[in-house]
């Protein structure tokens, strides 16, 4: 079964109807584990395998603790606003991860180009799209059961 983690921190309140819905599109054939802290991310990215991670970029509510446990500050993250690009960078890259960021960031926002450069090489998808995330998780894992 394949394995995707979710990382966004509104996973009880604006995604929780996107991660139903992707449940159910994927039939039960991935297993979707969400996490709404870049300190649980971080565990479970070194602890685990994961066939696809999607990443929001911005997590404002960014804690001392979370700090501590990822080394990433709420300075060099414009208050949070490009911490999932940050958290992209150290973590998740290194390990060659298939991942797609899927997010609200605002294309006039001025840290929206410093997001968007430190995670170049990867698909984004702005939210609420889920048609088009399903696609890209299915085109990723080459599988036709999903």
């Amino acid at each position: 079964m394949k394995r995707i983690l979710w990382i966004d921190e509104e996973k009880d309140t604006m995604i929780k109807y996107d991660i139903f819905s992707l449940k159910e599109k994927l039939k039960g054939n991935a297993k979707i584990t969400v996490v709404d802290t870049l300190g649980e991310a971080k565990k479970k990215i070194e602890l685990e395998e994961w066939d696809i991670v999607i990443l929001d970029i911005m997590f404002p509510d960014l804690s001392n603790e979370e700090e501590k446990i990822t080394g990433i500050t709420k300075e060099e993250t414009y208050r949070g606003i490009i911490a999932g690009a940050i958290f992209y960078e150290k973590y998740i890259k290194p390990k060659g991860i298939k991942t797609v960021v899927y997010t609200y960031l605002n294309k006039g926002v001025p840290e929206y180009k410093i997001a968007r450069e430190k995670t170049e090489e990867i698909k984004w998808i702005e939210k609420p799209r889920m048609e088009e995330l399903v696609e890209w998780i299915k085109e990723e894992l080459k599988d036709e059961t999903l």
